[in-house]
This record gives structure tokens, sequence and C-alpha cells, in this order.
């Protein structure tokens, strides 16, 4: 897909059935500061747009609350205050980090994306002294 609108509308032109298995959702962001959250939830697609120009996801599903700041999670919440204290203004090391800060025993991986650069920095079980980092135009534009 070549934007979030497109991601979105290839998901919904399939039949997706998540009956039976962890609660899924899809965050998906493109270069014009677009992004959505994509969830499944109670048999039925939700697409919930960014209000701010971030967005975030943690292990539970926005469409299952009225207000995700009901203390529904922790995680999302602290991650949410932070964002809005610093105007989503954090450099992939920090939000790293802030995401480190976290983790839980069972986290198989953090991802910070940074659209307006081009890059993701990935941590793989909980390794955050081994953050790979990526360059999305080297896949884009191999040599």
């Amino acid at each position: 897909a070549r934007d979030v609108d497109e991601a979105v509308a290839i998901l919904m032109d399939h039949n997706i059935d998540f009956e039976g298995g962890p609660p899924v959702h899809y965050l998906m962001a493109d270069k014009d500061k677009k992004s959505v959250l994509v969830e499944f939830y109670r048999g039925e697609l939700r697409v919930i747009e960014n209000e701010q120009p971030w967005h975030l996801a943690t292990n539970f599903l926005l469409s299952s609350v009225e207000d995700p700041q009901d203390g529904n999670c922790w995680r999302y919440n602290t991650i949410d205050a932070r964002l809005i204290k610093e105007q989503g203004m954090l450099d992939s090391v920090s939000a790293m980090e802030l995401l480190r800060d976290v983790s839980q025993d069972i986290t198989q991986w953090s991802v910070v994306y940074q659209m307006a650069q081009g890059e993701v920095s990935v941590a793989m079980g909980r390794d955050y002294a081994h953050v790979h980092d990526f360059k999305i135009s080297d896949y884009l534009n191999p040599k």
C-alpha cells in the first residue's frame, strides 16, 4: 500500500477471522503523518485515527474501552502522558527508553517509528542494549 488509506482498504477487502486467537491490532502510518490503529473487536474491523501528530499502541484493544485513560492499561497511560508532555517530540533513543520502562517480562519486541525520517528502531526480547535501526529508504531503493 502507498498510504494508510490504501492499507485500510486492503484490510476491508478481506475476510479476516481472528476468532479464538489473541486480540489483534495494527498500527499503520504513512509519510503524510496520517496514522490509524486498526483493531478487530467483537467481529468488527475498527479504525481509530490519530488525534495528535503521534499514535501509540500497547497490548490492549482501545476499542474495548470508553476512555483509554481510565486506568485500563498503565503502560498505555504512561506512554500517552509522556508523549503529551513532550508534544510527541521524542527522539528514537528516548522513545525506546520509554518503551523499555513500560516493558513486561513477556514483551517480545518494542518498535519506534520515526516516519518523518523514514527510520524504524526495533528491540527484540527486551534487549534494549542492542537496538536494530533500519532506514526505510534502504529497502525501498536497494543498491
